[in-house]
């Protein structure tokens, strides 16, 4: 059996904030964000951000949109381009 995550032994989330709330962007147009806040018990002051826009919105979309254009941006840094041609 496999041991325990630290989160599950108290050292999870401590609190959490849910909310949603529009945003415009220039490219992707309006998106209708919701977002987790979660406050990490085992290390104070460190928290973890979860967006997600509902499934099969135009919101998803947007977000589809603009995480291909990160993907691609990232593909073409030189980190990663360096040695392409070998």
């Amino acid at each position: 059996m496999w041991p325990a995550p630290a989160w599950c032994k108290g050292g999870g989330p401590q609190s959490s904030r849910t909310n949603s709330a529009p945003q415009a962007h220039s490219a992707a147009g309006e998106l209708t964000i919701a977002f987790e806040v979660l406050e990490m018990a085992a290390e104070p002051g460190l928290t973890l951000t979860i967006y997600t826009a509902a499934p099969g919105s135009p919101s998803e979309e947007g977000l589809r949109l603009l995480a291909s254009w990160a993907a691609t941006q990232n593909s073409d840094s030189p980190s990663t381009t360096k040695n392409a041609g070998r």
